[in-house]
C-alpha cells in the first residue's frame, strides 16, 4: 500500500498492482523508499479530470535521472488496468512511450483515452474525497495550482517485499528526450 500524506493532514492510500505493471511498481516503491516524493507538490490539478505529482521541480519536466519502459498495450505490453476514476497512471510525454519516470497522476474521473496508452499501476482505496478536493483547486492556467499542496510524506504501508531497483532505459535514451527533464543524480 502506498500512502501519501499531505501538509493539510489529508491522506490518500493507493493499492499497487504489480500484476499490471511490475517494473513501474518497482520504480514507485524504489523512489518512495528513497524519500524522493517527500516535500514535492501536487503540482498539476485539472478540474474534473486528474491530479499529478512526482516532478522534483514541481513543473512537470523533471524526474529522478532516468526513464523506464512504458508498460501498456500500445508499447507491446499487456496491462489490464482501465482509465477509471481512482486509478493511478505513470506520467509520460505523449510522443514518447518510454519516458515514464517518477511522475504519476490519479484519475478524478474515467479517462478512457488512457486505456492501452498509459501505464496503469494502482488504485485509490482511501482518499478519493481528497483527490476530488485537489482537482477543484484554483489554478493560474487551468492546470497548475496557485497555492500547491505539499506532500509531507509518502511511504509504503504493510509492504514487506524487498525494494528492487527498477529496470531503466539506457542513459543515452533518457538524455535524448526533447526536454531537459532528467538531471543526473547518483543517489537514484
Amino acid at each position: 500500500m502506498l500512502v501519501i500524506e499531505l501538509e493539510t493532514k489529508n491522506v490518500i492510500e493507493i493499492e499497487l498492482h504489480p500484476e499490471c505493471a511490475p517494473n513501474t511498481v518497482r520504480n514507485i516503491r524504489y523512489l518512495t523508499s528513497k524519500r524522493f516524493y517527500n516535500g514535492l507538490a501536487v503540482y498539476r490539478t485539472v478540474k474534473n479530470k486528474l491530479v499529478q505529482i512526482g516532478c522534483p521541480k514541481n513543473i512537470g519536466k523533471y524526474g529522478p535521472g532516468y526513464t523506464i519502459f512504458g508498460e501498456f498495450e500500445a508499447n507491446g505490453f499487456k496491462n489490464s488496468l482501465p482509465g477509471k476514476r481512482g486509478n493511478v497512471f505513470a506520467g509520460r510525454y505523449s510522443d514518447n512511450y518510454n519516458s515514464n519516470n517518477s511522475q504519476f497522476f490519479i484519475n478524478q474521473r474515467d479517462i478512457h483515452e488512457l486505456n492501452g496508452n498509459y501505464t496503469g499501476f494502482g488504485s485509490v482505496v482511501k482518499g478519493m474525497d481528497v483527490v476530488d478536493w485537489l482537482s477543484e483547486m484554483e489554478t493560474y492556467d487551468g492546470e497548475h495550482p496557485i497555492d500547491p499542496i505539499i506532500i509531507t510524506r509518502m511511504y509504503l504501508k504493510d509492504d514487506y517485499d524487498p525494494i528492487v531497483v527498477p529496470d531503466k532505459m539506457p542513459k543515452e535514451f533518457s538524455q535524448s528526450l526533447k526536454f531537459p527533464i532528467f538531471e543526473e543524480n547518483d543517489e537514484f
